[in-house]
């Protein structure tokens, strides 16, 4: 299967298959934002009743399957979390099956095959997978004829284990587990065996709609809708292989959450499990949204501790008009958040869970009138726990991430200005970034309009000196988003006068009437430092015939200075005539002006001229040479 792309291939889109990027670990310290794509847009196709969803281990592409379209959507993952379309595949395409009210989705821990189970079907499909392009090629199906041992009426969830050997899926309609052995290199899968309910002494399989292996890979575990319960299996490390070990049902030994248990989740540390359902008695506000066990990280055997409540907290001003039973789980890889989709109000809630006690504590939740939840299903949050995406039965996947403030990204430089110039514009855009692609707006601020007024337009920071002030003031640099996250920077300007530009040696060779004539000047000025910036500082050269001289003039600000930390260079337009070189440097106070190409045939042989000025029209400096030697001038003080 090929992705069928959209019209807009590529285009990052604002829309619902539920990416919501939740900060995981500073909850409520940077305000949560949100993107959407939604079936509802022309330009995306194959989200339409968005169910199963699964990140690629490289953390590179999101697969979402659309149980109404029949099919499989690829979204590339970029490095703010946002998802970007790339395209889908469908039933109807040509040469591909398994996918007909396509359920649960999985990709191996090696990236390179994508697993889904088919509810109509009653198969599950293998697709190859590009780690580059992240598109899907179909490599075939498994799929339930009623002979061979292979249970899967009705498949809904599928988990690949850990070390990738082995494949589980659930079957809504038989009431089943089946395990398949998975080849490493072609993907197929080779059947091990199946368990359903009531066969063998298995119990607590009525309707399982979720599997998951714990991260040990010792254990599976099994979310059961029909009997409410949640269903522990061992797994055989060689072979793959299960044995019935337990289920804990809703209602009986105390244990309670577990009413239409269809999703369960191991942390990371194999600590503990937990299980959602989808609703409990239907009363407004007074459902259970799961249950949350102790495991026994030696036999995977389970503790019931208690029912994940209803969501409240005196934090927030609304309740997303009640709260009834839960959907998806997840847990973060850290293991400090879990998080809950709640299909019935369609809301995304955030707990706070105690790595020791495993037990959870209500922090945030996200509702669809204000985060676009249209009946949110699965949720997955990505490696790096700052992003957690869910699925949407009404076609949208929903991004929530954290609003990374902005930061500093090149230090801002201390820069003295001229108090002749007429502004110094600093370009702010290269000093800051911002990691979720935000435009900044700046702002600057200092105590001393007696040297200097400032001016801020766009990422342009405009100087401008007090005519005959000077001296020294620190300026801060604010950047911030629109949600008003701050970074600072400061920089230090100062105002001097223009300096002087004193030739000490020239030499200029003359080839009459051939513009072949050329100048080298070089000299000294005050020491500004590596604050030195001469792009404010209007300056001239005339070369020549005192009376009427080539001269050369360099504007305030052209964009022909190249440098920093006060050594700089300007060079001519390319093409124009003469060609000049112009070098500064403030920590040396010495400069270097060489002219090629010039025409100087109407210069006398006496009185010969170069002039060096700077600040505005007036000459700094002035070397007559009285005397032509052997086709050149040459000066030395």
């Amino acid at each position: 299967m090929h992705a069928r792309t959209s019209p807009r291939r590529g285009a990052i889109v604002t829309a619902a298959v539920a990416a919501l990027l939740l900060a995981a670990h500073a909850i409520g310290a940077e305000r949560p934002r949100h993107q959407t794509l939604s079936d509802d847009d022309a330009t995306l196709d194959g989200l339409d009743g968005s169910t199963g969803i699964a990140l690629s281990p490289d953390g590179k592409h999101v697969y979402v399957t659309g149980s109404f379209d029949d099919a499989i959507a690829t979204s590339a993952r970029g490095p703010a979390g946002q998802l970007t379309f790339l395209g889908s595949g469908y039933d109807s395409d040509p040469g591909v099956d398994g996918l007909d009210a396509v359920r649960g989705i999985a990709v191996s821990p090696d990236g390179r095959h994508v697993y889904a189970a088919s509810l109509f079907d009653d198969s599950v499909a293998l697709f190859h997978r590009n780690p580059s392009s992240g598109g899907l090629t179909y490599g075939g199906i498994r799929v339930d004829n009623g002979s061979g041992g292979l249970r899967l009426g009705g498949a809904h969830g599928v988990a690949v284990s850990p070390d990738g050997a082995s494949v589980y899926v659930v079957a809504r309609s038989e009431d089943a587990i089946t395990a398949f052995a998975r080849d490493a290199d072609t993907g197929a899968l080779t059947l091990i065996g199946s368990h359903a309910d009531g066969v063998g002494g298995v119990t607590g399989m009525d309707a399982a709609e979720g599997v998951t292996v714990a991260p040990d890979g010792r254990h599976v575990y099994v979310a059961a809708e029909g009997s409410d319960a949640v269903v522990v299996f061992e797994r055989d490390l060689e072979t793959g292989a299960l044995t019935f070990r337990a289920a804990h049902v809703n209602g009986v030994g105390g244990v309670s959450g577990l009413k239409s248990a269809n999703s369960v989740v191991v942390s990371r540390d194999g600590r503990h499990v937990y299980v959602a359902g989808e609703f409990d008695d239907g009363t407004l506000g007074d459902d259970d949204l799961g249950a949350v066990f102790a495991r026994d990280t030696v036999t995977g055997a389970l503790t019931f501790l208690e029912a994940i409540p209803p969501f409240r907290t005196t934090s927030q001003d609304f309740d997303c008009l009640g709260v009834s039973g839960g959907g998806g789980i997840a847990i973060d890889a850290t293991g400090d958040r879990v998080y809950v989709t709640e299909s019935w109000h369609s809301s995304l809630l955030v707990f706070a869970r105690d790595r020791q006690t495993g037990r959870l504590t209500a922090v945030e939740q996200h509702c669809e009138f204000l985060s676009g939840l249209g009946n949110v299903n699965q949720v997955v949050v990505s490696a790096d726990g700052e992003f957690v995406y869910t699925t949407g039965l009404d076609g949208s996947v929903v991004t929530f991430g954290p609003n990374r403030p902005p930061v500093v990204a090149v230090p801002l430089e201390d820069r003295t200005v001229f108090e002749t110039e007429p502004g110094t514009p600093v370009d702010l855009r290269g000093a800051f970034a911002d990691s979720d692609g935000d435009d900044l707006r700046f702002t600057a601020s200092h105590d001393r309009p007696d040297l200097f007024d400032l001016l801020v337009e766009g990422s342009t920071l405009t100087i401008h000196a007090q005519p005959g002030a000077t001296g020294s003031a620190d300026v801060t640099v604010t950047a911030a988003d629109a949600e008003d996250l701050r970074v600072s920077d400061v920089l230090r300007i100062t105002i001097v006068e223009p300096p002087p530009f004193r030739p000490t040696r020239a030499d200029v060779r003359l080839v009459d009437g051939e513009a072949r004539d050329s100048a080298s000047i070089r000299g000294v000025f005050p020491r500004l430092g590596k604050t030195f910036d001469p792009r404010g500082l209007p300056a001239s050269i005339a070369v020549g015939d005192p009376a009427a001289p080539v001269e050369i003039r360099i504007p305030a600000d052209d964009p022909g200075w190249r440098g920093r930390k006060g050594k700089w260079t300007w060079r001519s337009a390319r093409g124009a005539l003469p060609r000049v070189k112009l070098t500064v440097d403030g920590r040396k106070g010495t400069f270097k002006v060489v002219l090629k190409k010039l025409d100087l045939s109407g210069a006398p042989d006496q009185a010969f001229t170069v002039q060096i000025a700077t600040g505005g029209e007036s000459i700094d400096e002035t070397v007559v040479f009285d005397a032509r030697k052997k086709g050149r001038f040459r000066y030395r003080p």
